[in-house]
């Protein structure tokens, strides 16, 4: 990989460069950068060109499609994958294991920041479920625990917490669902069984005769937006209830 990169970067465009404003670049020197793959780190110069101004940049960047950090398309994948099961710590250590990569937890906290964006535009962007394929009940559900902030700057500790007074700041982290189903009707006395199936031990009484309604087209969401942001409209996603 380091040799293909070498041998590009080697090459000088023999085409004029210029600026997204239109303006042309002049050649400057050689810059260097890093790309760190599943396959290990890569260091190398390429071309750069300059113009008056902060006009400037790296023809070869955007022929290579190098990220705009030195980080691969395909290991932040596999990073914020790990992270979405285990801790940070975990998540360096597992990538350490199989790579044999160093990755700084800043790095991957960076990263998640950063693509988290992508992830509200994408689920904005899908498509409505065809009506003929949602329920007829529309199910929203919404729930929310406290997550203690680190502070930016460690606080002078008093000598004793008034009253209220806590030791961490904590915000709301919330989790949103929303889905729909179809009824399942029962009878007062399958209701009275399935209530009762405990005493009597029964526990067949506790089951929905027939097959039980199963979520359609579920679509979950998260945020950290505090107590004031449980549950909106546009987390149904245009889903209006039929019947």
């Amino acid at each position: 990989m380091r040799l293909c990169f070498v041998q590009r970067a080697a090459v000088r465009p023999g085409e004029a460069a210029y600026a997204s404003d239109g303006t042309e670049l002049q050649s400057h020197d050689l810059r260097p950068t890093t790309y760190v793959s599943v396959f290990g780190k890569v260091r190398f110069e390429r071309h750069s060109f300059h113009a008056s101004g902060p006009a400037g940049g790296c023809p070869l960047d955007a022929e290579l499609s190098l990220p705009p950090r030195c980080y691969s398309d395909l290991l932040r994948d596999w990073a914020e994958y790990c992270i979405t099961h285990e801790s940070y710590d975990e998540s360096i250590k597992i990538l350490k294991r199989i790579l044999g990569l160093s990755v700084s937890t800043l790095a991957l906290e960076t990263s998640v920041q950063e693509d988290s964006a992508d992830g509200v535009v994408f689920y904005d962007q899908k498509a409505v479920p065809p009506p003929e394929e949602e329920g007829s009940i529309l199910v929203a559900q919404a729930d929310g625990k406290g997550v203690p902030m680190r502070r930016p700057e460690p606080a002078p500790r008093p000598a004793r917490r008034g009253t209220g007074q806590k030791r961490t700041k904590k915000t709301q982290a919330g989790v949103t669902a929303v889905d729909t189903i179809e009824p399942s009707p029962r009878t007062p006395e399958e209701v009275v069984d399935a209530l009762l199936h405990d005493l009597t031990g029964d526990e067949e009484a506790a089951r929905i005769p027939g097959a039980a309604s199963c979520p359609r087209r579920p679509r979950g969401a998260s945020h950290l937006e505090g107590q004031g942001r449980r549950f909106r409209p546009s987390d149904s996603a245009g889903r209006p209830p039929r019947g």
